[in-house]
């Protein structure tokens, strides 16, 4: 049986000789980088059980000052789930989460230093084991309760109020969301418009509004 190596292409090449001519600098490589999404579910003023979100305060451009999903850039020698787990303990201190793939993000402008793709992973997990602690180019750590208030809903759309609360810190971001019903072709699909409220006296950093309401959609639907 022939291998991979000995097999050859149009030129006659084994795959020895055509990566001597490959030039892996034909092709601009966008750099790809990790968000994690860390939730859990806590009690809140004696209440049932509310959903929470572990983000961290970016202290540098861009975004900076914007409550952020922890992540950043995977190396060129790492998996990207290990990239993930590194990030998240060096921002958060928070490690050993089983962690599960949630979405590939690669709006072109969704970040303005380059073209950069992340892969957001989620995980949800019991407060009382977590202590979260601010690292690396995080200025602050904390828990945000997450609500998701519906203003309309239907077969074809819904509309909502995506909002995320720290008490302690009297601090509230808020954002719209529209989810709409679209025919393509003979099937039909879900798009979703987010935009931030009128409300609004912060915003979270680059798309990350997107991820957790994808996330949250996500986990509703496992409960």
């Amino acid at each position: 049986m022939t291998t991979q190596r000995e097999k050859v292409n149009s030129r006659g090449e084994t795959l020895e000789k055509f990566l001597e001519r490959y030039n892996p600098e034909k092709y601009k490589k966008p750099a790809v980088t990790v968000d994690t999404l860390i939730f859990t579910e806590k009690k809140v003023h004696e209440e049932k059980n509310q959903l929470q979100i572990l983000l961290v305060k970016r202290k540098d451009h861009p975004c900076i000052g914007n409550w952020a999903i922890p992540g950043g850039f995977v190396n060129m020698d790492e998996d990207i789930e290990a990239a993930a787990l590194r990030e998240l303990k060096e921002e958060t201190n928070v490690d050993d989460v089983f962690l599960e793939q949630l979405y590939t993000f690669g709006n072109v402008e969704r970040d303005p230093r380059d073209r950069i793709i992340s892969v957001s992973y989620v995980a949800l997990v019991d407060y009382d084991k977590l202590k979260p602690k601010a690292g690396d180019d995080a200025a602050e750590v904390a828990w945000f309760r997450v609500e998701k208030n519906f203003l309309y809903s239907s077969q074809e759309e819904g509309t909502y109020r995506l909002i995320f609360y720290n008490d302690e810190r009297k601090i509230k971001i808020e954002y719209l969301v529209l989810e709409k019903g679209v025919k393509k072709g003979s099937s039909r699909s879900r798009e979703v418009y987010i935009k931030p409220s009128m409300e609004n006296t912060d915003l979270l950093a680059f798309d990350h509004e997107k991820m957790i309401n994808l996330a949250i959609n996500k986990l509703n639907n496992l409960r």
